[in-house]
């Protein structure tokens, strides 16, 4: 599912802050795998030395650690940062330069047995120690920033699935702290001597807590992306059905007014534009065929009373331009106030067309005429 995730936000590069953010989630991403066991074992057979698949993947998670931080320095006001983009890069320089340190100056001979089926590494000397240490270090304090900094933006966020995202991410890292201390424990139990007693507790936690926090920071970091997707494809959706129900008063029109150009439109959003601006621009016309109910305040969806007579109006007008009538009166403008709202104009327009539509067909159905045998006597 991260790799997923991160595939399908390869478009956060295009700007600096998003650009951060999928980085972090592409070396989160890349840690995660090397917790698959082939892959860990890969690694390590490769390099040669016990415990460099683990320094592989705790540099990835520093890695992740630092951007995550970065982008915490470029959101936050210059007097509310609690660290400079500098300072950060500067301690995770030093914190990975720390982790990586022993396996450069004495690299570890023997794998413990224990740790022949674990995508991890511990021992009870200083290796392991000075390692743990500043690894675990950083990314608590990177934990912690990032956590701050969602729930101080959750309070303040209105846009909903904003504020959704934002909360995703800040439990995903908030339990990641949960992360930290259970590791810490390990770290000292192995130091105490106590190590393989702990080989079970240890995966069995880190794999539950991983788990949880890294699919919400997955998840919260893909939310708003896919809201937005879902809510593109939810208003194309709404547009077509609006275009479908404007389109016979458009094609009534045009036949009434041949001389009338509709903008070429490429995407529905366009054409629904284009077919209100067309029939604002018959509706214009069609009073000199028959002047139109008071002023032109009759845009308003509420007022039933006023849509009724407009309606009326169109039917009139429209049956006079089909006879032939003469336009006996002077142009105005369109009897419809503009909403300024595309939408909202075309719901208007569409009930107007469909009651207009409805006195023609009531027009055209002759009365029955009452018999003398219906008469009671």
């Amino acid at each position: 599912m991260v790799w997923t995730v991160t595939l399908l936000r390869v478009r956060m590069v295009t700007q600096a802050n998003s650009r951060l953010l999928w980085f972090a989630l592409l070396t989160l991403t890349l840690g995660q795998t090397l917790q698959i066991e082939g892959m860990y074992r890969a690694v390590e057979d490769l390099v040669g030395a016990p415990g460099s698949a683990a320094v592989l993947k705790h540099s990835f998670a520093l890695f992740s650690a630092a951007n995550t931080a970065a982008v915490v320095a470029h959101l936050l006001p210059p007097g509310a940062q609690p660290h400079t983009p500098r300072r950060t890069w500067l301690a995770f320089s030093a914190a990975l330069a720390v982790s990586v340190l022993p396996w450069l100056i004495d690299p570890p001979r023997t794998l413990p047995p224990s740790l022949q089926h674990r995508a991890e590494y511990y021992d009870n000397t200083w290796h392991s120690l000075v390692h743990w240490a500043s690894f675990l270090g950083y990314l608590g304090w990177a934990l912690w920033v990032a956590s701050r900094l969602c729930w101080r933006f959750r309070r303040v966020e209105e846009h909903a699935p904003t504020r959704t995202a934002v909360t995703l991410v800040g439990l995903g890292t908030t339990i990641g702290g949960a992360y930290i201390v259970e590791k810490t424990i390990t770290v000292l139990g192995w130091w105490w001597g106590h190590g393989p007693a702990l080989i079970e507790f240890d995966q069995a936690a880190e794999a539950a807590v991983l788990a949880l926090s890294v699919s919400l920071i997955a998840i919260g970091t893909a939310y708003e992306a896919g809201w937005d997707r879902l809510a593109g494809r939810r208003r194309d959706r709404q547009l077509r059905e609006q275009w479908r129900g404007l389109a016979a008063f458009v094609d009534q029109l045009q036949r009434e007014f041949p001389d009338i150009e509709t903008p070429a439109a490429l995407t529905t959003a366009e054409r629904l534009v284009a077919g209100v601006a067309m029939i604002h621009e018959g509706l214009r016309r069609l009073t000199a065929y028959a002047p139109p109910p008071g002023p032109h305040t009759h845009g308003v969806i509420d007022d039933d009373l006023a849509l009724c007579r407009l309606a009326g109006w169109l039917h009139q007008a429209l049956t006079a331009k089909k006879t032939g009538a003469l336009d006996a009166y002077p142009i105005t403008g369109s009897p419809v106030a503009d909403t300024g709202r595309t939408d909202h104009t075309a719901r208007y327009l569409e009930s107007l067309y469909r009651q207009a539509e409805t006195i023609e067909r009531s027009l055209r159905t002759p009365t029955r005429a009452t018999t003398a045998t219906e008469v009671t006597p």
